[in-house]
């Protein structure tokens, strides 16, 4: 799988907290040294989804028993009907100090970029830096109507995605962005499934979440067939 720069840097086991089902959610991260890699080893990171529809100190305890049973990385889901997927970030941190949070993943059809860039550089430092970005391209059409936002086409979802990508990666990387964020800039996971949308997370993002259970041939052959 070639990924202009970027190798696998990680991956995790991604639970449903709410819901009694699980999934394996493959994540790779940009490899830190200057080559043009296939794909490297690293090991696996266990991160629990929380689809939230109670109060934030509820979210908040539940962070903090993920803390205790060993996860790495709690996140938020970003659904309506659900808790807002940034906010409560903050009392999660709070109350489970060790481990990241993040979001898994922000629908980009319903933010502005440059107004979604500055929640998340504000998340970023009131966790101390612990941020992970989720940003998806969206898929439930009841939803976007709920919203009164358009639902696209699949493509130019992913090409607002991209966009989403681009934009709050270049402000949270500048010196001069305000409010700064802690991490310069934080990493950015994108949730994929579908030929498309992987082959432009492996060239785009730091994390690759793997939205579909299976596939009939392996996500590394799709994602390398089509960059």
């Amino acid at each position: 799988m070639r990924m202009a720069g970027r190798a696998a840097r990680s991956a995790f086991h991604h639970a449903n907290a709410h819901v009694a089902s699980s999934a394996v959610d493959a994540q790779w991260r940009r490899h830190t040294e200057d080559r043009d890699t296939a794909v490297t080893t690293h090991p696996f990171r266990l991160g629990v989804s929380l689809a939230g529809q109670g109060h934030v100190a509820q979210l908040a305890s539940q962070a903090s028993r993920a803390e205790q049973i060993g996860f790495d990385s709690v996140l938020l889901v970003d659904h309506l009907g659900f808790s807002a997927p940034l906010s409560p970030l903050v009392a999660m941190a709070a109350a489970a100090p060790s481990v990241l949070v993040g979001t898994h993943v922000i629908n980009a059809s319903f933010h502005r970029p440059a107004l979604l860039a500055r929640e998340l550089a504000t998340v970023d430092s009131a966790t101390g830096g612990r941020l992970d970005i989720g940003l998806g391209a969206g898929y439930v059409g009841p939803e976007f109507t709920a919203a009164g936002v358009p639902f696209m086409s699949h493509d130019a979802r992913v090409r607002f995605l991209l966009e989403h990508i681009t934009e709050i990666r270049s402000s949270l990387s500048d010196v001069a962005y305000r409010p700064p964020p802690i991490q310069q800039p934080p990493p950015i996971l994108v949730g994929a499934m579908g030929n498309k949308l992987l082959s432009m997370a492996a060239q785009h993002a730091d994390i690759v979440a793997i939205a579909t259970p299976a596939f009939p041939t392996s996500p590394r052959a799709r994602v390398s067939s089509e960059s």
